[in-house]
């Protein structure tokens, strides 16, 4: 069974490999002649296998092996640019450095799954939901640890099960000092302008909410037709949630 190309390489991605037929053997042979019934002989990368298959759930038995717990160099040199990025996103108002964590989180979660975009991985959408195993889950973890430079657990995906939940503690991580972003305080619209800076701006366009703040902008609700053109127009696909946001807020303000 573990013979078919596509098990042997799901297999392999996991950490156990197929066995040398002669070494296998000899294993066999000695167990027989050694009488021994209660013995397993495998081929296992434990650094590759053990963060995915405890990722979900602590494994009593493997913890008892020493190869097993060792984290192994995979897991000991911190990347170069997580403090460039640290440094990128302090310079950033909050609700903008929270959008920018959901979309980093969003684009690699895409490629952990082998997608193009960012956009097949919706914020508020259930990573198990959209294909992640623990071997998946492991692979994203490493992603995200390459970026941020933070030590991520492998359990990531289980502790926070969807991107907007994995990118807030990202930024909780990033910058432990800085007020909860959900949490509205004195400000009311806390939590409208966080959801509206994390929605893409095609996807407005999708809900047909576009002209509606267009027409805010514009300080006129009763215009029917949004600008298409001329010095005047906005190029709302150049726009992300928030710019959009303070558009609105500054001309209904005037």
């Amino acid at each position: 069974m573990a013979t078919e190309p596509g098990l042997a390489a799901e297999l392999a991605r996991r950490g156990v490999h197929p066995m040398d037929p002669d070494t296998a053997l000899a294993a066999l042979q000695r167990a027989l002649d050694e009488d021994v019934s209660g013995l397993t002989v495998t081929a296992t990368d434990w650094a590759a296998f053990l963060p995915a298959f405890t990722a979900a759930r602590p494994s009593p038995l493997l913890s008892e092996l020493a190869r097993a717990t060792d984290p192994g160099p995979a897991d000991a040199p911190e990347p170069e640019d997580g403090p460039g990025l640290r440094d990128r996103l302090a310079e950033l108002p909050d609700v903008e450095r929270t959008r920018l964590l959901l979309d980093l989180v969003r684009t690699e979660a895409a490629a952990t799954l082998g997608h193009s975009g960012a956009d097949a991985v919706p914020a508020e959408r259930a990573l198990r939901d959209l294909g992640f195993d623990s071997v998946s889950a492991v692979d994203l973890r490493n992603r995200l640890k390459a970026v941020t430079g933070l030590a991520l657990p492998a359990s990531l995906v289980f502790d926070h099960p969807n991107a907007t939940a994995v990118a807030g503690h990202l930024r909780t991580e990033l910058f432990p000092d800085a007020p909860d972003a959900t949490d509205a305080g004195d400000d009311p619209d806390a939590a409208v302008r966080a959801a509206l800076a994390a929605v893409p701006p095609a996807r407005l366009r999708k809900a047909g909410l576009l002209e509606l703040i267009l027409q805010l902008a514009d300080g006129d609700p009763a215009t029917t037709d949004a600008p298409t053109g001329g010095s005047d127009a906005h190029d709302l696909d150049a726009l992300d949630g928030e710019s959009l946001l303070r558009l609105a807020a500054e001309t209904t303000s005037d």
